[in-house]
């Protein structure tokens, strides 16, 4: 059997003031890579991968792109000196902020490592929420966002993405000569913010039983939501009355009448969570 099927992007929290904070000021909070709990993530060689990618690639036109791809530099906003554009693309990844969101609302790990063993609770966001930020990007600094895919290999995404880049840059750079400055410059921007995403969307099977959805911006901060986006609360097993009555408390107004609030029960025989309304 598959993994069941929700419709909503969910955050798991412990009940505490940062917890409900999220709720009074309708703000999510986009983490620094370094307050993830693996410290793997965030922190492929990107250079090496291509490296690698290169001189598996037969002499002929494909390698040549690759190779073009490779050499392209920028200018370091700290140092003002001119380094490889993929060399940036390892420390670029830690200076960004991410929200971390599950498919899953019922995991008994993630309630465990996230809502503090179920004494917390489970925020349900609305999907078109975030894909309204990914389409004003800009306006948000947004660098894009996506399910985290869960490889054996990480080298793997990475060769799809730079195959498909040397198509792009290629069609860029055969542009009649009035479009070509444009496109190229609009390759930069889409270049950098792939591999960015790519890099901190790609991570290991053991990982996986997360499903997780990643946003991710060009630093950490907070973005505002509207309380439609908010479309449901869960409580864990042993969040206490007094924490799920302060939390009632606080969406008890007309701009919250939506929100419907649920638990999970337990199903015995197998161990199961399903969810049930509160």
């Amino acid at each position: 059997m598959g993994p069941s099927v929700f419709n909503l992007l969910y955050k798991y929290r412990k009940f505490d003031t940062r917890a409900l904070r999220i709720l009074v000021s309708k703000e999510l909070y986009f983490a620094a890579p370094d307050a993830l709990n693996d410290p793997l993530d965030c922190r492929l060689p990107v250079l090496s991968f291509l490296d690698q990618i290169i001189a598996a690639e037969p002499v002929g036109n494909s390698r040549n792109i690759l190779s073009r791809l490779r050499d392209m530099t920028v200018t370091n906003r700290t140092t003002g000196g001119i380094e490889l554009m993929h060399r940036t693309f390892e420390t670029l990844p830690l200076t960004t902020g991410i929200l971390s969101l599950s498919r899953d609302p019922t995991d008994a790990l993630l309630w465990s490592h996230y809502a503090d063993g179920h004494r917390g609770f489970c925020l349900g966001f609305e999907p078109s929420y975030f894909d309204d930020l990914i389409a004003n990007w800009e306006q948000h600094d947004l660098l894009g966002a996506s399910d985290v895919n869960y490889v054996d290999m990480p080298l793997l995404p990475f060769r799809n993405l730079w195959f498909q880049k040397a198509k792009d840059i290629e069609a860029a750079q055969t542009a009649p000569v009035a479009n070509k400055e444009v496109l190229i410059s609009e390759f930069s921007e889409s270049y950098k913010r792939d591999v960015i995403v790519t890099v901190l969307t790609t991570k290991s099977k053991h990982w996986a039983y997360e499903r997780e959805y990643r946003a991710v911006r060009e630093k950490p901060g907070l973005i505002a939501f509207p309380a439609p986006a908010l479309r449901e609360i869960i409580f864990g097993l042993r969040s206490s009355d007094a924490d799920r009555l302060t939390v009632k408390t606080l969406l008890d107004g007309p701009e919250w009448e939506h929100v419907r609030f649920r638990r999970p029960v337990w199903t015995a025989s197998s161990f199961a969570l399903e969810l049930e309304n509160y």
